[in-house]
């Protein structure tokens, strides 16, 4: 597969038509929460364990460090936040969730269930 996409989020057509100022401000929060997981795992695992007691601080740090070479890698580097280029839409289509879902590669265009206006402001 080589290319992918380590995050996706999914929302209903409801949701988003109703609702796109709630999406606008997760994109946002989630970005800002990933930008400072991979400044500071320690301290996100900190974080994690300030809102679930029962977490282990160290198991968690492990978990984020060994997730930020996913997001910060030589693909990242050339991309910006939100770009979803069809090519990786068909991949993971054809090697994802279409194989559990039984949907053929070419029956779907993944670019269609994709929307980038609530990535601005």
């Amino acid at each position: 597969m080589g290319e992918s996409y380590s995050q996706t989020y999914i929302a209903s057509d409801k949701t988003l038509a109703e609702r796109p100022d709630v999406m606008r401000r997760f994109l946002k929060v989630m970005k800002a929460a990933g930008d400072l997981m991979v400044a500071d795992t320690q301290m996100a695992a900190e974080a994690v364990k300030a809102m679930v007691p029962q977490a282990d601080v160290a198991v968690i740090k492990l978990q984020a460090d060994a997730a930020v070479p996913l997001i910060v890698n030589d693909v990242s580097k050339t991309r910006r936040h939100g770009k979803f280029l069809a090519r990786h839409g068909q991949e993971d289509l054809g090697v994802g969730w279409s194989r559990r879902m039984a949907i053929r590669k070419n029956k779907i265009d993944p670019m269609q269930a994709v929307s980038m206006k609530y990535l601005g402001s």
